[in-house]
């Protein structure tokens, strides 16, 4: 099919990334923001890897399933794909995905359900607001690199975060700061992040910029009592993202904390935690079931604790692995602050086997969507505890690594939890116990 075909098609599926697709003749076509039942015309914008990507022109007939948005940026912006699609059918169509997944592979296992979202608007803790060219401060259109959104409003975060968004877009023309463009290199505004801890209270911002214009000195009076810790980070690489290399702290300190699972959290503004705080607690909750009587866990890829906190002030003795020095340092100082003696931890690559030696009962397995390094699920059946628990926040990788597990493990149960509702997005946590 040539590119910039016109074509129609009804939308019958999903794929893993969140994209409707039709079977178009000769290949498979997507459309972003398209949901089963809809019936669209579209144009082929691109090819890649026998599939087509189309960019709709029409929605001719509605799906019987497509909702009011909430927010007016529904339908371009990336942030919430399945917004304008009944929530219902959302946790099906994330049910569906999954279970595809396991019988593309072959394997006879399934989820019966995904657990809904505590709330389905301002649930995330953490936002990276991008600069466009333009003055704009956003973010960017799905499968559109060089497509700013302009937010004026955004329903992830929360109502004071917007609040910010204005602030510093006017703070930037006010001082006709220059937005990085990644093709000539030049510009000074990167990133603006935001982080809130959710039952803290606290909310950490982070301008993220180049060294090729001066900080202005009135940021942190621009903000007020909209920010407890304010961080200027620098980054002049060339790579588009949202860190920094180095950084200054403006106000407050560059950790800031939230409290979860009977535990108040130290997370330096660099580090990863749970994207969702009310549902991390639930994901915390099924891992805890999981862990119940266990003398010892040893907690992989931990972050800044999450897991192997929470279970030491169950009574659980802990130790956690993680490759950020930071985050380890975070979890030590929280640990000393709760008085958790029982957990301990190590700053080491999972895959350096570091922890090879240990006798704990329990591993628990929480790595980043790129799954588990080969020496580590190699290490793991050496050892063989006598129980794993993984939390997947890709459940394809998942799919992909569990046959290497089943000639000594058996899968005891498998949940699904949503922590990011209008994405494709789903965590799941399997029990794998030892035969």
């Amino acid at each position: 099919m040539k590119l910039y075909t016109k074509i129609e098609g009804q939308i019958n599926r999903f794929d893993e990334k969140g994209a409707g697709i039709f079977d178009a003749p000769g290949r498979v076509t997507k459309a972003n923001f398209a949901y089963p039942g809809d019936i669209i015309e579209a144009t082929t914008v691109k090819r890649d890897k026998g599939e087509t990507q189309a960019r709709i022109d029409k929605i001719v007939k509605p799906s019987e399933d497509r909702v009011p948005a909430k927010c007016p940026y529904a339908g371009k912006c990336g942030g919430c794909m399945w917004q304008e699609y009944n929530y219902e059918k959302q946790l099906e169509h994330k049910r569906n995905l999954i279970n595809k997944s396991f019988s593309d592979a072959s394997l006879p296992y399934s989820v019966e359900k995904v657990e809904p979202a505590t709330d389905q608007f301002y649930y995330r803790n953490r936002m990276d607001y991008v600069f466009g060219p333009n003055g704009e401060l956003g973010l960017k259109e799905p499968g559109k690199w060089f497509s700013y959104l302009d937010l004026e409003n955004c329903f992830l975060l929360s109502v004071e975060s917007v609040e910010i968004l204005r602030r510093v877009r006017a703070w930037a023309k006010r001082h006709e700061l220059k937005s990085y463009i990644p093709d000539t290199q030049k510009g000074f505004l990167r990133y603006l992040v935001i982080r809130e801890g959710k039952f803290s209270h606290e909310r950490m911002v982070h301008l993220v910029t180049t060294t090729q214009s001066e900080m202005p000195s009135d940021f942190v009076e621009l903000l007020g009592e909209l920010a407890t810790h304010i961080i200027h980070g620098v980054n002049d690489g060339i790579t588009d993202l949202s860190i920094a290399t180095e950084y200054t702290v403006l106000k407050g300190s560059d950790i800031f904390t939230e409290k979860a699972n009977g535990v108040q959290y130290q997370i330096p503004f660099g580090s990863f935690f749970q994207t969702n705080t009310a549902m991390a607690e639930k994901l915390f909750e099924a891992v805890n079931v999981a862990c119940t009587n266990a003398s010892e866990v040893l907690d992989l890829y931990c972050g800044v604790g999450f897991f192997a906190l929470g279970l030491a002030k169950a009574g659980i003795k802990s130790h956690g692995v993680e490759i950020d020095p930071l985050a380890i340092l975070a979890a030590e100082k929280t640990a000393r602050e709760n008085n958790l003696a029982n957990a301990t931890f190590n700053s080491a690559k999972s895959e350096d086997l570091s922890w090879k030696e240990s006798k704990a009962p329990i591993v628990i397995l929480d790595p980043p969507r790129a799954g588990l390094h080969p020496k580590v699920i190699e290490t793991l059946r050496l050892m063989a505890p006598k129980r794993i628990v993984y939390i997947s926040c890709k459940y394809s990788r998942f799919v992909e690594e569990l046959p290497k597990f089943l000639n000594q493990y058996k899968i005891s149960s498998i949940r699904a939890f949503d922590l990011f509702p209008h994405t494709p997005h789903v965590e799941i946590i399997t029990i794998l116990d030892l035969i």
